[in-house]
């Protein structure tokens, strides 16, 4: 007779994996983080000039074009770069598509920064809308 036992155990360890593998896929699957997109950008930039812009792309994507006067903070650096934005401002985060931008929110607003906002559709969203904007 065979025994069930095995089947039912790599069942079991098939399944968690899977979940785990799920979860791990997610961007803050049980957090979203606030966005902005690019017409309401557009319009906040032209009431506060001022308006302070990251980037957490790599330095090679940032210099193939970002948003005027975007700050570079690529989001490997961010945990040990934070401090260097200000917590009283609204701010506004964005990468190639918005993944990096959501995880780079979550951690700023974990760490004090109630007014970052990550932008939809990152880059790729504003160079199609705004491409005279971009450099």
């Amino acid at each position: 007779m065979i025994s069930r036992y095995p089947i039912i155990v790599m069942s079991v360890l098939f399944f968690c994996v899977l979940s785990l593998a799920v979860a791990a896929s997610r961007t803050g699957a049980d957090e979203s983080v606030p966005e902005i997109t690019v017409p309401e950008l557009k319009a906040l930039m032209e009431k506060n000039p001022a308006l302070l812009i990251y980037d957490v792309r790599t330095p090679e994507e940032y210099n193939e074009g970002h948003i005027k006067d975007a700050t570079l903070i690529p989001l490997a650096e961010l945990p040990g770069r934070y401090t260097e934005i200000p917590t009283n401002k609204k701010l506004v985060v964005y990468c190639l598509a918005g993944r990096r931008s959501a995880k780079a929110v979550a951690f700023l607003r974990e760490h004090g920064y109630d007014q970052a906002v990550s932008l939809a559709g990152g880059y790729r969203a504003w160079s199609e809308a705004e491409p005279h904007e971009s450099k």
